[in-house]
């Protein structure tokens, strides 16, 4: 028993450890969103897909991250349960590397799903910068972004909200 517990810590440490992580999800191959049962019926998949898009390296996979980022996009866009909403700091995070604008999605979609009927959508906001930090720190591949770095500083010393409020368009936050 210790030298299987062995052998497979040895193997996730040569493998890297988004490899062991990302077998366990496969993207759908035929899925489609019409009502609101397959939204429902597909959630664990999506909780899994961004699990795996946080961690999945940028260079390779056989198309496995662009797929997965596919399968998140089609279902965030009409999904009943969650409400996406964009202001203009999400481009000064997304302009290095553009697919972090799917990573600010997946990390919105994890909080609002964990968090249903929050008003305070700042959280989900943060949930989103925090989720393309992760992928910067983790995903092998990205590109280095000055912008990124700075708001993972800012997370580390308790400052993101202080950074994140001043970006939020008025109009929005009073809806809150």
């Amino acid at each position: 028993m210790l030298r299987a517990l062995a052998v497979v810590v040895f193997v996730s440490l040569i493998a890297g450890p988004g490899t062991l992580h990302s077998q366990g999800f496969e993207v759908p191959k035929a899925y489609s969103f019409e009502t609101k049962e397959d939204y429902a019926k597909y959630q664990p998949q999506i909780l899994k897909c961004i699990d795996f898009l946080e961690s999945a390296p940028y260079d390779g996979e056989n198309g496995k991250r662009e797929a997965a980022n596919m399968f998140l996009m089609t279902w965030a866009r009409r999904a009943p349960n969650v409400s996406l909403r964009f202001h203009s700091y999400i481009n000064t995070l997304t302009t290095v590397n553009p697919d972090f604008f799917v990573m600010f999605i997946a990390g919105w979609t994890r909080r609002e799903l964990a968090h249903p009927g929050s008003r305070d959508k700042t959280e989900y906001d943060i949930a989103g910068i925090r989720s393309i930090i992760k992928t910067y720190g983790q995903a092998k591949g990205v590109n280095k972004d000055a912008a990124v770095e700075e708001v993972a500083r800012l997370d580390r010393e308790g400052k993101l909200l202080g950074w994140l409020k001043p970006r939020l368009e008025p109009e929005v936050l009073d809806k809150q």
